[in-house]
């Protein structure tokens, strides 16, 4: 068999005791969460920070973007310049090369009949 020690009684001053430790405990556990807090709101503040910078950031990446979207744009305009500088210059080398045929098929003929003139007059003086 177990002996049992009888229980203490509270007593006024036991519980004035406990009062002031739970009150302790209390004021120890405010002054923390206190501190948690401030270090929270410092940690926010620099998150808030952080994010702002990152928003200027990316509003800096968008304006350049945008100006590579301009010059992109330009760009695209200055290739179909030259696309169209290219087709005037197509269809001229074209024509030069119609006219440069009138004038081969032309100088063809010259040459062909002087060509006859020469054989012609060979033949005559050889014949005479």
């Amino acid at each position: 068999m177990t002996v049992m020690e009888p229980k203490k009684k509270w007593t006024d001053e036991r519980l004035d005791d406990l009062n002031k430790k739970v009150d302790d405990g209390f004021t120890r556990v405010d002054a923390s969460l206190g501190e948690l807090r401030g270090e929270i709101r410092g940690f926010r503040r620099e998150v808030k920070e952080e994010i702002n910078g990152f928003r200027g950031e990316i509003n800096g990446f968008r304006g350049e973007i945008n100006g590579f979207r301009g010059e992109i744009s330009g760009f695209r305009g200055e290739i179909k310049g030259i696309r169209g500088e290219i087709s005037d210059v197509k269809g001229e080398v074209s024509s030069l090369k119609d006219e440069m045929a009138a004038g081969f098929q032309k100088l063809n003929r010259v040459l062909l009949g002087g060509l006859f003139v020469v054989v012609g007059s060979l033949i005559g003086v050889i014949a005479t």
